[in-house]
């Protein structure tokens, strides 16, 4: 019986020889990782079969029916135009003097003859009072001379002065009157530099910037405006038009009256409308193929 013991030994301590235990855990880790593999893909299969939630329908748009009529269409030409003031004044000062006074500001809108700057006035009223007492004095003398000619009238019937002191007293009354008259156009001309210092807006329009201040001497018709006003009510646009665009235009001005109406988009200048008029149409030499023509319509518009 000792003999089969000592050959299962022999057997197991023989080099070759491996236990069947490590086979099976293999096997066992292969199906186990079969099985995750399989479960992974029916989970994907089935997540990819998933019904998707459907988007909610549009809306219906309701439709309106309506009557058919027949009536005008408008037809609008679209073009780039040029937005361009009717005035645009320069306020320059008519006498020198300080300015003591300022009444605008920049961007104001003014209306005409709205008071804009003061010039100190006292020199121009002085010169005034000096032109009214001048004229004052000269009508008192020709006032006299008037009474002397006319006892020396009633003094020639008698015989009573030669007719030379006459000739003489009549000559002496023209030339008092002359000199009246010239007194008061100085005395006309003192009133207008007192007004002058008063300056007053010409137009109705938007100031631009302010080229004085309280203090400033300014000078009499000087080069540098005190600022500038540009009238925006009316204002007008001038735009181009094609050439094959001109005969339907002029097609609806018969005997050139003012029939169309002109509108601007209100992106910078805001809302626009006003009449059109054609300003003159030139027709340019042709290109190759395109057709081009200088004709420049006006709008001119009471809004801003």
């Amino acid at each position: 019986m000792t003999e089969p013991q000592s050959t299962a030994q022999a057997a197991a301590h023989h080099p070759g020889f491996t236990p069947d235990h490590p086979s099976r855990s293999h096997w066992v880790a292969k199906t186990l990782i079969a099985l995750v593999v399989l479960v992974l893909l029916v989970v994907i299969v089935r997540a990819i079969d998933q019904p998707k939630a459907k988007r909610p329908a549009p809306a219906a748009i309701p439709v309106v029916l309506a009557p058919a009529r027949i009536g005008t269409l408008d037809v609008y030409l679209d073009a780039i135009g040029t937005v361009t003031p009717v005035y645009t004044d320069t306020i320059v000062s008519r006498v020198a003097g300080m300015i003591t006074d300022v009444h605008f500001k920049e961007g104001q809108i003014v209306k005409k003859d709205d008071l804009l700057a003061i010039i100190d006035p006292r020199p121009y009223v002085a010169a005034l009072e000096q032109a009214q007492g001048q004229l004052g004095r000269d009508q008192a003398m020709l006032k006299n001379a008037r009474i002397d000619l006319v006892r020396y009238q009633n003094s020639i019937k008698v015989h009573a002065i030669p007719e030379q002191q006459l000739a003489t007293q009549q000559a002496t009354v023209d030339a008092d009157e002359a000199t009246v008259k010239l007194d008061e156009g100085n005395l006309a001309a003192a009133q207008v530099n007192v007004d002058y210092t008063r300056i007053t807006a010409p137009i109705a329009g938007r100031v631009g910037l302010r080229n004085i201040d309280p203090g400033n001497v300014v000078t009499a018709n000087g080069t540098s405006g005190l600022c500038v006003i540009t009238q925006i009510q009316p204002i007008t646009v001038i735009f181009t038009i094609a050439e094959d665009e001109i005969d339907e235009v002029t097609a609806e001005l018969p005997m050139l009256a003012l029939t169309l109406t002109a509108k601007a988009l209100p992106m910078i200048i805001g809302s626009l409308s006003g009449w059109l008029w054609l300003a003159g149409i030139t027709a340019r030499p042709r290109a190759t193929s395109s057709r081009t023509s200088s004709a420049s319509p006006r709008v001119n518009s009471d809004r801003r």
